[in-house]
């Protein structure tokens, strides 16, 4: 798995550094101490790559630069202060680091990341099937990609709308991100996926999606805003 580095404690980031180059399957793909240098750096971040990313950064908050990302990738949030651990999990980072970060901590965090990759690769498996089994009230519902209206986060579950059924599932957004990504989704928000195909309207910080005959509306963050509307008309 290709590694970034994205933090301004040159110390931090050479510790992370050699134990990125002593840990099997781990390749140190760039450090960066700006998240500047990253954003004008275009798609040197991909969906499938860990990033440690560091909360205290110059000129952005490590928050702010995790939003301006389309495709999220694998997040490690590393930090000197415990009190960002809550935020750091409600975008669906893999782990929290407190600085100075230990080996054996490291390799702990590495191993919900390679957890967190199987499952998406069963995921990923399943959705080859063209559809997907969600489980409510004791009951297995066969839902095809083109059933879903959206997506969306609620904190270590996410809720799949479709017209007719409401289903938590035990996953990250991140996961559904790249199985749908492939079909006619795109993320909004840090916490919502539509389906195009129910897009009724964009306004300037949300939209509508059509469901049942009604609308309803869903957060559209700036970051995601340009990404949508680029779509939204190379879809006329």
């Amino acid at each position: 798995m290709d590694c970034i580095i994205l933090d301004d404690d040159k110390i931090s980031c050479k510790i992370l550094e050699k134990f990125i180059a002593k840990t099997s399957n781990l390749r140190l793909k760039r450090t960066f101490y700006n998240p500047i240098e990253v954003l004008e750096h275009q798609n040197v971040i991909h969906a499938n790559n860990l990033v440690f990313l560091d909360m205290e950064l110059p000129q952005m908050h490590g928050l702010d630069f995790l939003k301006t990302n389309t495709h999220m990738p694998y997040v490690i949030f590393v930090s000197v202060s415990q009190k960002y651990a809550l935020n750091a999990f409600d975008c669906n980072a893999i782990d929290f680091l407190l600085k100075p970060i230990t080996y054996n901590r490291f390799l702990q965090s590495i191993e919900k990341v390679r957890q967190q990759v199987y499952v998406d690769t069963l995921l990923l498996e399943k959705s080859s099937q063209k559809a997907f089994f969600f489980k409510k009230k004791n009951v297995l519902y066969k839902i095809l990609p083109t059933d879903i209206i959206w997506v969306e986060s609620n904190d270590n579950y996410i809720n799949v709308i479709t017209k007719e059924h409401t289903f938590i599932v035990n996953n990250t957004l991140k996961s559904f991100e790249q199985i749908l990504s492939k079909s006619n989704f795109l993320r909004t928000h840090r916490r919502y996926i539509i389906n195009l195909e129910h897009l009724v309207c964009i306004e300037d910080n949300h939209l509508c999606v059509e469901i049942n005959g009604k609308t309803a509306s869903i957060p559209l963050s700036r970051n995601y805003k340009e990404t949508l509307l680029n779509t939204a008309i190379s879809l006329k």
